[in-house]
């Protein structure tokens, strides 16, 4: 007997409590176990319910016996029959509609290919264990989809579809709830004892206490994803952009600045897009986890690209989707033309006196692009800044003797655009990485001579070198620049000589914020940002400084959506972060452990080709994103390997070397993502951001096609 029934029992003279009644008279009387009767008018059973599925016909696979619906893995999914059968809302003694969400975005993700189950030998194991772990706890066989337990929906949600945890606050709610009851029956809805924890976080339609008010310095990939994930976190969320347009690398811009970019001014030009760029990736290994980048020709599409390697225009267009989608355009403060001067720590008066020393804030310091004086300076109080600016704008060139005397054409390929201005040149190229590659292809057909150069001739001679060289004449392969003389002559370190029209160096770019004031606590050394724990927080401003978009080969937007959703809850309070000694000593590991490898230090954000179980797993690790699919990745590889083991040229039309799995996948990718793409849209509008009706069109033509 609790306090509250005692206390009803003691208000109302009517109510009486009784033991289990032992029979029922045909006179009426009620007979109860310790001999005490009762004539009664009406017997009311408030005796709970059964599972009952009298429509479900699964051959005996699935049962429910003595109130036990099972086999069950996880509540959800019959071994035998997954994850064609499910069941969604089982589960009793729950937060609702919060776990049936998780369930059905587990099973969402897991139909889409998104999610993994495990064996049915597994999952068939699980489950018979769960079962006799309760029975080992007392738990009756009928209780068994009977939770109770807060911690448990908590690690299940995260666990299998990366749902957020329950917030503290609102843990803290429900169980003064049930202690309210349990003192008063009749008043616990209306008696409010709450924490002040739970007061400040009260749902009165505003954002929760702890939401920030957050700046995102560029509009790219990066930037677009971080400010996704910041919003749907509740922070109020403001992006500047430098350019007219979000996009990033991928607005093309066919102005060009200082033809080296080697100016101690900030470049101007942000984008270093040339016109014939093409993905290196197919779109099915890009995109957002909940807007796949979906061919849309034939769907409204003016013009688009629908091949599995689309050219920079798509990406753009699909990145304005993408903002469409989602109402970036709208639901943040989107700042375009808008050139950021400097963030720097806050004044401590600017900073709030509740905790400790005051939470560090920012000022960041912006001008419209074209304003010549101090009028249009605008300053801003954050509390947190996110830098996503990107890696492709501030050119690395290399020291060569003799470059400054040389009279002729010297560019860094930040500056190229179109091949006509080389015409019957002869042209020299320093470097012959992904981009001297394809801009060596991109001349071929206009200039006289191309000289390819390579740090090692022998490595740069893949097979799909050898018959680029073999088909083109006009081709050539040399090691490296030993130096160039004034009458245009370029030697090369084997002691060969050529006399060039152009030199462009195909090198590479640096890190650069020439906008953010530390005082020195964030470097640029040898390309290295740091010190970055996992290549975001810079442990002595963490968490209100962070860097997404830092690390290179890694499959983006995918990665700067993990990165963007982990500052998200970091800001919110939903996640924490080591201490700041932890975090520096982990990064000094990591520092060390890449030396051992033998890693330079400019190579220090480089993560696909040396650390990729790092970046698969990242998401998952820091908060609940689903892992990076292995056939994606397996279809990458197989694509750098039809690129550099077969032909240069036509690597990205070519599918017939996908493996049977990649093929299976593929099947499943395109027949699931018109569904994904429509839901994603649907969310949006229900969140008061409806997409514009040629999005709308485009996504439900896109799903008649796949039908």
């Amino acid at each position: 007997m609790t306090p509250a029934m005692s206390k009803i029992l003691a208000r109302y003279d009517n109510l009486h409590l009784h033991p289990q009644i032992e029979h029922l008279r045909e006179d009426g009387t009620v007979v109860f176990v310790d001999g005490t009767c009762v004539v009664a008018d009406a017997v009311v059973y408030c005796t709970g319910y059964t599972y009952s599925y009298p429509f479900l016909d699964t051959d005996g696979k699935v049962t429910v016996d003595d109130n036990r619906v099972g086999p069950l893995f996880n509540h959800v999914f019959p071994p035998a029959l997954a994850p064609s059968l499910s069941f969604v809302g089982i589960p009793a003694m729950v937060v609702v509609p919060l776990f049936n969400e998780v369930q059905a975005r587990w099973v969402a993700q897991v139909l889409s290919g998104r999610r993994a189950l495990p064996s049915p030998e597994e999952m068939a194991r699980a489950a018979e264990e769960y079962n006799r772990g309760r029975e080992a706890a007392g738990v009756a066989k009928r209780r068994t989809h009977d939770i109770l337990d807060l911690e448990y929906c908590d690690d299940y949600g995260e666990r299998n579809c990366g749902f957020p945890r329950l917030e503290a606050w609102k843990k803290e709610l429900m169980w003064s709830s049930y202690l309210t009851m349990c003192d008063n029956l009749e008043t616990f809805r209306d008696d409010y004892h709450d924490s002040d924890l739970m007061v400040s976080n009260h749902d009165d339609g505003k954002p929760p206490a702890k939401w920030k008010k957050v700046c995102v310095v560029g509009a790219g990939m990066a930037g677009l994803a971080a400010a996704r994930e910041l919003r749907r976190e509740g922070h109020a969320v403001t992006v500047l952009e430098q350019a007219s347009d979000v996009g990033g690398q991928w607005l093309y811009d066919p102005r060009t600045d200082d033809p080296l970019g080697a100016s101690p001014a900030p470049v101007r030009v942000h984008s270093s897009m040339y016109a014939s760029l093409r993905l290196i990736s197919p779109r099915e290994a890009m995109g957002f986890t909940d807007f796949p980048f979906l061919p849309v020709d034939g769907a409204g599409g003016g013009g688009r690209d629908p091949r599995r390697f689309p050219g920079h225009r798509e990406v753009l267009l699909y990145l304005k989707d993408f903002c469409d989608a989602f109402g970036l355009m709208d639901a943040v403060r989107l700042s375009l033309n808008t050139r950021v001067l400097r963030v720097a720590m806050a004044p401590p008066q600017c900073r709030a006196p509740a905790v400790a020393g005051g939470e560090r804030k920012w000022v960041v310091r912006s001008v419209r692009v074209g304003e010549r004086d101090d009028t249009g300076v605008q300053e801003e109080v954050f509390d947190a800044v996110v830098v996503a600016t990107g890696h492709y704008s501030q050119p690395s060139v290399p020291t060569i003797k003799g470059m400054e005397a040389w009279r002729r054409r010297q560019l860094h390929s930040h500056s190229y655009r179109l091949p006509e201005p080389f015409r019957d040149e002869v042209v020299v190229m320093v470097g012959c990485g992904d981009s001297g590659k394809d801009i060596a292809l991109d001349l071929i057909s206009v200039a006289k001579e191309v000289h390819l150069t390579a740090k090692s001739t022998e490595e740069a001679t893949t097979p799909a070198m050898s018959k680029l060289l073999a088909k083109y004449a006009n081709l050539h392969l040399r090691p490296r620049v030993e130096h160039l003389c004034e009458d245009g002559t370029v030697v090369f370190v084997d002691g060969s000589r050529v006399v060039a029209d152009t030199v462009m160096y195909c090198t590479g770019y640096v890190y650069s914020f020439p906008f953010l004031d530390t005082d020195g606590v964030v470097t640029v050394d040898d390309n290295r940002v740091g010190p970055l724990f996992e290549h975001v927080f810079p442990p002595a401003l963490a968490p209100s400084l962070s860097f997404v978009g830092v690390p290179r080969k890694v499959p983006a937007p995918w990665f700067f959506e993990a990165q963007g959703k982990w500052v998200a809850q970091v800001l919110s309070g939903r996640r924490t972060l080591p201490p700041v000694e932890e975090m520096l000593r982990a990064v000094d590991e990591h520092y060390r452990a890449r030396a051992a490898a033998g890693v330079p230090v400019k190579y220090t954000h480089e993560l696909g080709g040396i650390e990729p179980q790092k970046y698969i797993e990242f998401g998952e690790k820091y908060c609940g994103f689903p892992r990076y699919e292995d056939w994606k990745r397996e279809m990458i590889v197989s694509t750098i390997s039809r690129r550099d083991d077969d032909d240069m040229e036509t690597f990205r039309d070519r599918v017939d070397d996908d493996s049977d799995h990649v093929r299976l996948c593929l099947k499943s990718w395109h027949c699931s993502s018109p569904a994904r793409h429509q839901a994603s849209l649907a969310v949006s509008a229900a969140d008061g951001h409806p997409p514009p009706p040629r999005l709308a069109q485009t996504a439900k033509a896109i799903a008649a096609d796949a039908l």
